[in-house]
Formats: structure tokens, sequence, C-alpha cells
């Protein structure tokens, strides 16, 4: 008895257009990336038996083909870019467009088979939009205050003065619109609640964690460290003992709880002394820092999964 061959197909997303590869087909073709263009592809893949659909994360012009293709009942994995890279590598694969993209991803799925996704929130795509947004503001906010600072012409200053009240405007009606997507789900509510219990961790490190962590509470502790990538890990060759780094992980997530922990080092009694002790055991700041955030992290964890409030003792 032979097994049938599981039926891949990669895609390339861009902004406007999606470039397919059939395996083992290797039929090739390229649709429009919007609704109606994705609901007509979903229905071809379902008559062609498609098993497994495989794209790579490009900001949010992925997200329609992922959600409808899970919402489809079609497998669906949003593979990591660089292992995809790397794979590419590995095959000798050196040129890089669109439709070459997309055979690299379909054999990089029928290969290595990246996990499924299970099912797809699209309230949580849209947090994770909202959140996105005001990252963007608080940058651009930011820029803003630098030129600010260098300005010399009134006009200039005028213009800059302007533009600032405007962006604090936007930030304020971005950020009611997370709370309120937020509060809106009873689960994400709790969540965030829940974690703003803990001293250091404020409105805005606690909307960052429900948009951008959303496992938070259902892994173990070295899973829920390596995911946000504050898990250490070996670079050991022979007798070469290299210095134990932190590597990959969601940038957002850690770049939150960097500040979060500079807040929690004077403010969290259990952080400080777990950060002091380190600093007297000769560690570095920046490694005693790190340390924090994953010993911050696992705790954060640990009360979603229990559903219990930080207590000091």
């Amino acid at each position: 008895m032979t097994l049938k061959q599981q039926t891949v197909a990669g895609v390339d997303v861009s902004k406007d257009t999606l470039d397919i590869y059939l395996l083992p087909s290797k039929k090739a073709w390229k649709v429009n990336n919007d609704k109606a263009s994705i609901r007509k592809l979903v229905k071809a893949f379902q008559k062609q038996g498609v098993d497994l659909v495989v794209m790579e994360p490009t900001g949010k012009h992925h997200w329609e083909l992922m959600t409808q293709m899970v919402e489809g009942g079609i497998g669906t994995a949003v593979a990591n870019p660089k292992k995809v890279r790397y794979f590419a590598k590995g095959l000798g694969i050196i040129a890089k467009t669109d439709k070459v993209d997309a055979v690299v991803i379909a054999k990089f799925g029928s290969l290595v088979e990246p996990r499924k996704l299970q099912q797809i929130d699209r309230k949580m795509l849209e947090l994770k939009e909202l959140v996105s947004r005001r990252r963007a503001i608080v940058k651009a906010i930011v820029a803003e205050k630098n030129r600010a600072s260098s300005a010399i012409l009134p006009l200039v200053k005028s213009s800059i003065r302007q533009s600032l009240a405007g962006l604090k405007k936007q930030l304020i009606r971005i950020q009611d619109a997370v709370i309120e997507a937020i509060t809106l789900d009873d689960q994400r509510r709790q969540t965030f609640e829940l974690l703003q219990t803990v001293p250091g961790i404020g409105v805005v490190t606690a909307a960052v964690l429900v948009a951008e962590l959303p496992e938070i509470g259902s892994l173990n502790s070295k899973e829920i460290a390596a995911l946000v990538g504050v898990a250490p890990f070996n670079k050991d060759s022979g007798t070469f003992q290299g210095h134990r780094m932190i590597t990959g992980g969601r940038f957002f997530v850690r770049q939150a709880l960097y500040m979060a922990i500079l807040s929690a080092i004077k403010f969290n009694p259990k952080i400080r002394k777990f950060y002091n002790h380190l600093l007297e055991k000769g560690k570095l700041k920046k490694v005693a820092m790190v340390a924090c955030m994953r010993k911050m992290v696992i705790m954060l964890n640990s009360m979603v999964k229990t559903n219990s409030e930080w207590r000091a003792e």
C-alpha cells in the first residue's frame, strides 16, 4: 500500500499579488491579493485537495490569505522567513524573485512540514494592527521631538508643533481603541488585568503582551522563554565553550519587557532582589537585565496559567 503524496501550495505574498506554486504538480500561477480573489483560491484549493498551504509573514498582507485558508478547512502554516532562506541556500537556490520564492516555500512545506495553525482569531489580528499602529505613532512623535530640538526657523517650529499635536490626538484615539479591543473579549480582559497587578507592568506593556504574545499561559516556562527570545542557547563545539546567547523570538515583546524591567528593578521587590543578586555575583548589567526579563515572562506565564494575581511574598 502506497501513501498518498501530500499536495502542498507555496504562496509568496506581496501587497497586491500572490504567487502560487503547487507540488507535486509543479503548477504555478498568480492572483490578486484581495478578499474576492482569495475566496476563489480557497475554493480552487478545496477542489484540488490541497493538504497544506505555506506562506511567510509579511506584515498584515498575509492576514486575509491565512484567515480564509484556515476558515476554509485547509491546513495552513506561516513559516519562519529565516528558516526558509536557510533552506533555499541548502538547496543551492540563490536567486530571489516572487516565482522562485513560491517554489522554495512549497518545497519547504513539503519537506519540513511546518506546524499548522489550528484556528484564527480575527479580533486578535485587529488588536495586533492597533498595537502596531500605536508603535508607529510613538516612533513618529519621538522623531518630531528630535527635529524640534534642532529646528531654527519659526515656520519649521510651528509646523512641528502642529504635527506633534495631531500625532498626540491620534495616539489617544488608537490607545482607546486598543483598550476597547481588549476589554470586549472576556479572556483577553482578564489576562490584561492580571498582568497589571505586577509592579513594573503598566497598561502599554500589558496591551503589547496580550496582542503579541497570545500564547501566554498556555506554554511551559522553557517554551515561553524561547518564544519571546530570552532563553539562552549554548554555543559549544568540541572543547570550545562559547558564551550563552539569546536569539530569535518576538522583538516587540522583548522591547516591552525591557522597558518594564527598568521600572520593575525599582518598584518590584522580587525583580529588584534578583537583579541585585546577579550584579553581586559579577554579572554584567545587560546580562542581568535579560535574566530579569526571562524571570518576568516566566512569572507572568505562570500567573495567567493559574489565573492568580501577583503577590510580593
